[in-house]
């Protein structure tokens, strides 16, 4: 994950300026010329005419010329009036603006800070408003309102390039303009004098009320670098992370996005399951003891194995190809995310052998190929199962949604109760499974020459996907312990292994379907 920067302005941009201290500073100059000699009628009336015209000036000292042009009296009262307005006497409360608790804590940017002013006024105002400089990075008081050269030195001097920057102000000629010459991205702030002279929509990269906006910024530009996407001229697939999260064809979705990062999920994505796919491996299905014997030892193991929290790491990226790989070494141990909620479960798990599992997604005019290679780096034969758990949208009315399986009919509803009474519905014999909603004609196709055996799941009456899980072995959790546990006669049916050094590949095909007829 790249490191992020951001470069932040102070007035207006990290406190109210505008609300808390400019009403202060307007008085402050009146009161300063009246006190030398400035004719008025009244103060109340001089400071709130002062405000209206500072409303609608680029600075203080344009907006006390205004309002001396305007009584038509001395331009000497300029120097004492601005004499007034810049004194920062710090007798009142300044605030931070609204999101700026969320803006540092929610996110892993780090934070550098360079505003016009004087030094010591302009620490003494972050004092005030609360703000530990320690947050940031780097902090520059500049005299000049161009800040260009400050922010190429802080990127040099923190080793930033511009992509993974951003610099956020309330003024687009002295806060962004700058950078957007340096090529980094900007955030507006609406605040303030700022707002006086907006930019134009297409001069800025972003444009935000709240601070807090800066979080789902920042996470969002990462995730545009996370997120892989292959494309031909047919079909659209994204990966994050290794987990396939999106399938666009023809403009419908099929993939559930339950592995999709929460900034980018829809209310449907968070329904059902949590994942959008996972492996399985080296067990499949749920453990009666939280355990398999291998070799007469006892290893901690939970549903689905470990490989399903083991990172895979991308080897090589093409227009319409990935190719990913995982690694794991014997004993090493993997932090078990069910242990979160039922502390029953084992906190760790590990199997006693070294392997690696690669993974490559290819696309071929509508359809998406995917491929695993397991390979056992241990001396040691290794046992195992593997499966494939992918999840699909309904693409309609649930109760439409139609499963053809070997020249038999399977509704979906017949999918959610098996899930409910026996864990899923469990297939054999199936080297091809489509799924077809009968309201949308929409639909999808998997295939796969390797597995002997298949699951179909459906979490309940309310989710809006399901899962078509190619498999080795359909689990039988009583049996669960004993699955790896070699007898004379071998390892249980079902359960493949390699020798040391061998390795063995597992092909699927995904072929989305519409406006199927003649069902």
């Amino acid at each position: 994950m790249r490191r992020k920067l951001v470069i932040m302005d102070l007035d207006d941009t990290l406190i109210d300026t505008w609300g808390c201290i400019t009403p202060h500073l307007i008085r402050q100059a009146i009161r300063e010329m009246v006190n030398e000699g400035l004719k008025i009628d009244s103060v109340e009336t001089a400071i709130k005419r002062l405000t209206e015209i500072n409303n609608y000036s680029k600075t203080g000292e344009e907006a006390i010329a205004r309002f001396l042009e305007e009584l038509k009296t001395d331009q000497k009262y300029l120097e004492i009036g601005k004499r007034g307005f810049y004194n920062f006497n710090f007798e009142y409360e300044i605030r931070t603006l609204p999101g700026f608790e969320e803006m540092f804590t929610k996110t892993d940017a780090e934070f550098a800070l360079v505003s016009k002013g004087d030094p010591q006024a302009q620490m003494e105002k972050m004092k005030k408003a609360g703000i530990n400089p320690a947050l940031f990075q780097k902090i520059h008081i500049v005299s000049k309102y161009n800040k260009k050269e400050y922010y190429k030195e802080i990127m040099e001097e923190l080793g930033f390039n511009r992509e993974n920057c951003f610099v956020c102000g309330d003024r687009y000629e002295t806060d962004l303009l700058p950078a957007k010459e340096l090529g980094i991205k900007t955030i507006y702030v609406q605040w303030g004098r700022g707002k006086i002279y907006p930019p134009n929509c297409q001069d800025v990269n972003y444009s935000i009320t709240d601070l807090k906006e800066i979080v789902a910024i920042v996470d969002g530009e990462q995730l545009k670098e996370e997120i892989v996407i292959l494309q031909n001229n047919s079909i659209q697939v994204k990966i994050y992370r290794g987990d396939i999260i999106s399938i666009l064809y023809d403009n419908t979705e099929f993939m559930h996005g339950g592995s999709k990062p929460k900034l980018i999920q829809t209310a449907e994505d968070q329904k059902g399951w949590n994942k959008s796919e996972i492996i399985m491996f080296p067990v499949i299905g749920p453990l009666e003891k939280y355990h398999v014997v291998v070799n007469n030892q006892i290893i901690p193991q939970d549903q689905h194995g470990l490989a399903r929290y083991i990172p895979f790491e991308i080897i090589e990226s093409q227009k319409d190809r990935l190719h990913l790989k995982q690694n794991h070494s014997a004993d090493q141990l993997v932090q078990n995310i069910k242990f979160s909620s039922d502390k029953t479960r084992p906190p760790l798990l590990s199997w006693p052998f070294s392997y690696v599992i690669e993974k490559e997604i290819y696309l071929n005019e509508n359809k998406i190929r995917v491929d695993f290679t397991i390979k056992n780096y241990s001396q040691d034969k290794m046992p195992f199962m593997f499966g494939w758990h992918p999840a699909f949208k309904t693409l309609g009315d649930k109760n439409r949604g139609i499963f053809h399986i070997n020249n038999e009919k399977y509704p979906l509803s017949s999918v959610i109760k098996a899930s409910q009474e026996n864990i899923a519905m469990l297939i054999e014999n199936a080297h091809v499974i489509t799924y077809i909603n009968e309201e949308t004609k929409q639909g999808i196709t998997i295939s796969s020459a390797e597995f002997p055996k298949t699951m179909l799941w459906c979490p309940d009456d309310n989710s809006p996907m399901f899962c078509i899980e190619p498999v080795t072995k359909h689990p039988a959790p009583k049996e669960s312990q004993y699955y790896f546990n070699k007898t004379d006669q071998g390892y249980g049916e079902g359960i493949e292994y390699l020798a040391g050094g061998e390795s063995k590949r597992y092909s699927i095909i995904l072929s989305p379907l519409k406006e199927i007829s003649g069902r």
